[in-house]
């Protein structure tokens, strides 16, 4: 960075001014005049140097300004660039990030149908259980009737065998003793 000067030219200094009726020292009668009209073209030129030393400080701080801009642009730009890019990836992830929240949020929704699905389905399975439960029992209850029918017809047949064999032995007694009631009466007759 440049930094511009103006500086005041060797030689020229700012005027005093000299109180009417004196006269500068070492100046000759009658050049007082002279010296009036000198000191007022010295004033004058001092005034334009010293407004275009000021116009210069401003200008070179303009200049300076300028430069930094100018020399600052090309960063700024590199910088608004990257800053885009930055911005546009930061868009992107977002994008991204929004797709697989929504994703997610449609898995949530899955895996909720699928909860409530699984609930159901445990609701189901334990209704079913107890009912399989309650079967068994009366399955259970069932066969051991079934094993006690079972029980009391073998003893009702143990029973009629015992019952039929008795009667074919009174049977067969009887039988004898009509075969001998009838040769009895054959041989009294």
């Amino acid at each position: 960075m440049k930094v511009f000067k103006l500086r005041n030219p060797a030689g020229v200094t700012s005027p005093r001014r000299i109180p009417s009726g004196q006269r500068p020292s070492g100046a000759k009668p009658g050049t007082e005049r002279l010296s009036r009209q000198e000191l007022s073209s010295k004033n004058g030129e001092g005034n334009l140097i010293h407004r275009a030393d000021e116009t210069g400080r401003g200008s070179s701080r303009q200049v300076t300004e300028l430069e930094c801009q100018s020399t600052q642009t090309p960063v700024i730009k590199s910088q608004k660039t990257e800053l885009n890019q930055t911005i546009e990836e930061l868009e992107n992830t977002l994008r991204d990030k929004e797709e697989e929240i929504e994703k997610l949020k449609e898995e949530l929704e899955t895996m909720n149908d699928l909860m409530e699905q699984k609930d159901t389905l445990t609701q189901n399975l334990e209704e079913t259980e107890l009912r399989s439960r309650v079967l068994e029992e009366q399955l259970a209850g069932a066969e051991q009737r079934l094993q006690e029918n079972q029980e009391e017809q073998e003893n009702f047949r143990k029973s009629l065998r015992t019952l039929l064999e008795l009667l074919d032995g009174k049977i067969f007694e009887l039988t004898e003793l009509r075969d001998t009631l009838a040769r009895l009466i054959e041989e009294a007759s």
